[in-house]
């Protein structure tokens, strides 16, 4: 509980220290020297007066990626597949601090900075004095960008239930007054996790010798080699890559093209959102456990009875140190 708090408070501090920042840049654009204003002016003047068909209808839709709806949406199914597959709650609940915690942000932000938007055509609907930052350029960076996050965390860990190759470690023992035969085991490449091996029961021979012998891995099934699944998960990732920096860039563009945003706007958005998904990243995502002991996968703890330790005294003592020695034992004088 102690460190959710903490974790909790570092949040709600970078989100504070965000507000005051965009709170004090928005202030200086509106109330300061007017070169900035001017740098807008001339950019979405210039965008209205070229303005096509084709463009406007490809901004109307390119817009949907990251409207409300569409965020709601795929923060919802985002989180659910990462809850499903790694069995945590850590993953979908810093999802859904990516775009809630922006959006808390972003309205705080905004509230404190009534900045008018641009002097041209709008072509879409919105308060007139909620310009600064731009909400949907942040959602975009927040999204896209925790989606490649989240994808390259999913890569990194098997699916539950899926346990990777088998292996197993040969039989080895103590033979009958002399030193134990121990063999290695034939390990090979599993589809997604490695076996479990078990250690064998051990008892004293005729001359008072410990027997132990390590029991066979169990074979894991499964998943895909990982040769097999390696390509189409790397083309996965580096499109979630490529998304996540075009699709705000994209977005912007959108806005300002249709008049619905100043071009420092959606500098301050990008802004909101690069900063919040760093810091959602450093304190939830990149703090999540590694690869847990899920059911039946690699790391699992295996299940073994105790191998005796001691090795009581015998005739010949080389024989005795030899066995010990073999079985992983310590002698006893």
């Amino acid at each position: 509980m102690r460190s959710l708090l903490g974790l909790g408070g570092r949040l709600v501090a970078v989100a504070g220290l965000l507000v005051l920042i965009l709170a004090g840049t928005g202030a200086l654009i509106v109330h300061g020297p007017g070169q900035v204003r001017g740098w807008d002016t001339d950019a979405e003047r210039w965008l209205a007066d070229h303005r096509t068909g084709g463009l406007v209808r490809l901004t109307e839709a390119a817009t949907y990626l990251a409207d409300t709806w569409t965020v709601i949406a795929a923060t919802a199914a985002l989180a659910a597949v990462a809850g499903w597959w790694t069995r945590r709650w850590w993953l979908p609940a810093g999802v859904i601090l990516l775009t809630g915690g922006e959006t808390a942000v972003y309205e705080l932000s905004n509230t404190l900075v009534d900045r008018p938007r641009p002097a041209v055509p709008r072509l879409d609907q919105g308060d007139p004095l909620a310009s600064f930052p731009s909400g949907h350029t942040a959602a975009a960076v927040c999204l896209y960008g925790g989606l490649a996050l989240v994808l390259r965390r999913l890569a990194t860990d098997a699916r539950p239930g899926r346990p990777a190759g088998s292996g197993g470690v040969g039989q080895g023992g103590a033979s009958h007054g002399g030193t134990g035969h121990g063999g290695t085991g034939h390990g090979g490449t599993g589809h997604g996790g490695t076996g479990h091996g078990g250690t064998g029961h051990g008892g004293p021979d005729q001359d008072g010798l410990s027997h132990a012998s390590v029991g066979r891995g169990g074979s894991g099934h499964g998943g895909h080699p990982a040769s097999a699944r390696s390509w189409w998960v790397g083309v996965v990732l580096v499109v979630a890559v490529v998304a996540a920096v075009a699709v705000p860039v994209l977005v912007g563009f959108c806005r300002t093209y249709r008049g619905m945003h100043h071009p420092s706007d959606v500098l301050g958005g990008a802004f909101l959102g690069a900063c919040w998904l760093a810091a959602v990243h450093r304190v939830v995502l990149a703090r999540m456990p590694g690869t847990p002991n899920r059911r039946g996968q690699a790391g699992a703890a295996v299940s073994a009875e105790p191998v005796p330790k001691t090795c009581r005294k015998v005739s010949t003592a080389a024989r005795a140190t030899a066995c010990c020695s073999a079985a992983g034992m310590t002698r006893v004088p």
